[in-house]
């Protein structure tokens, strides 16, 4: 894939909610936090949440790992795009989203504790896949090995993942330039 398909238009296509994902990264290790609460809870996973109105990617990000993490990020990578679509049932709306995936090698402050998030550091080699959103395991490699990249996914509404994602590699800069509008 040479670049990130565009949103599908038009009447019936399904608005996308506007979020965000940050990875801290440090020699071997990456942050990573237990939700507490909301989507996803009992789930470990980076920091993250909706864009505030007139809020850039970059700046929700940002303030989202300062909220969630206590840390403030010197400066993020965009590296990937995410599409979730979320069915409805169980009480649960259909909650579909765009995700930027950023990561940050540098920041102020020491992680701990939210009402949101429990963090804890895991080496690269030990991710707890086992208790992540059921993608992240196909998604990861790419973000560690530093490529770019853009999936699409579907999860019912208790939040399993429905069939296969697709998940493809990105040319460099592709993320940034379409958070760009380019």
């Amino acid at each position: 894939m040479n670049a990130i398909p565009p949103l599908p238009s038009g009447p019936g296509a399904p608005p996308l909610q506007r979020t965000t994902l940050l990875f801290a990264l440090r020699e071997g290790e990456v942050l990573l936090g237990m939700k507490r609460r909301g989507l996803g809870k009992g789930l470990w996973n980076g920091a993250g949440g909706k864009l505030a109105a007139g809020e850039t990617h970059a700046a929700a990000a940002i303030r989202e790992t300062h909220e969630e993490f206590g840390i403030i990020p010197a400066e993020v990578t965009a590296v990937g795009l995410l599409r979730f679509h979320f069915q409805a049932g169980g009480g649960k709306a259909a909650w579909d989203q765009e995700c930027a995936v950023f990561t940050a090698c540098e920041w102020s402050g020491e992680p701990s504790e939210s009402e949101e998030m429990t963090p804890a550091w895991f080496a690269n080699d030990a991710i707890p896949f086992d208790r992540m959103w059921a993608d992240d395991r196909i998604w990861f490699p790419l973000l560690f090995a530093g490529a770019e990249f853009f999936g699409d996914i579907d999860f019912a509404a208790d939040e399993t993942m429905v069939g296969e994602p697709r998940i493809a590699a990105l040319p460099a800069g592709a993320v940034a330039r379409y958070l760009a509008g380019g």
